[in-house]
């Protein structure tokens, strides 16, 4: 064997060593890169789970919050304005004393709402108009047991006795903001919730 075919044979055993890394590094990269992208759509699948689940959960507080506090203390509410308006017009003169259990029945029905409810009020506090109402509630209802029938002091002396319009006014805006918030859920996420969006006003 001369100085050329030994020199031949290493070339081709060089090429030959050469191309089998070439493909084990092809092969063992592909692998990594197969296995990366397992791991990345594994992930993406547990974030698309926990993006649900907490919108799930989402969804369903704020159901909860219209359905059971705020849904029926806003109805109770709207009513009561409506009567006294009808009343203040002089159309219910005559049923003044049944106009009056109704409004101790459905004060007694919201001051049970709160009292139970509490961990439905929207945000970290329970504002000072939820309050106030109690207070008034209380003071009011006691007052109509006596010869008074009703608080014997002008708003300016004692204002806590006094029905508070910014508790009313506290129910409607958050009421209507909670509505408004899923129904923009319902619209945004329609795949999750596509039967409860059909289920809502436009």
């Amino acid at each position: 064997m001369n100085w050329f075919q030994i020199m031949l044979g290493s070339l081709i055993s060089t090429t030959s060593v050469v191309t089998v890394v070439a493909f084990l590094t092809r092969e063992s990269f592909s692998r990594l890169l197969d296995r990366k992208l397992e791991q990345y759509k594994h992930q993406l699948e547990i974030d698309i789970k926990k993006h649900e689940l907490a919108l799930d959960a989402q969804i369903e507080f704020k159901e909860k919050q219209l359905s059971e506090f705020y849904g029926p203390i806003y109805a109770l509410l709207k009513r009561g304005r409506t009567i006294y308006k009808y009343y203040q017009d002089g159309k219910l003169s005559d049923i003044g004393e049944y106009l009056r259990k109704m409004a101790v029945d459905a004060n007694n029905a919201i001051v049970n709402i709160i009292l139970t409810k509490s961990h439905l009020i929207e945000g970290n506090t329970i504002p000072l108009s939820y309050i106030h109402f109690l207070t008034h509630v209380e003071i009011w209802h006691a007052y109509l047991e006596t010869e008074f029938e009703g608080v014997p002091y002008p708003q300016s002396e004692f204002p806590e006795a006094y029905y508070p319009i910014e508790f009313e006014k506290d129910i409607y805006s958050t009421t209507e903001t909670l509505k408004f918030e899923l129904q923009d859920l319902y619209r945004q996420y329609g795949i999750i919730s596509q039967e409860k969006s059909k289920n809502l006003p436009s």
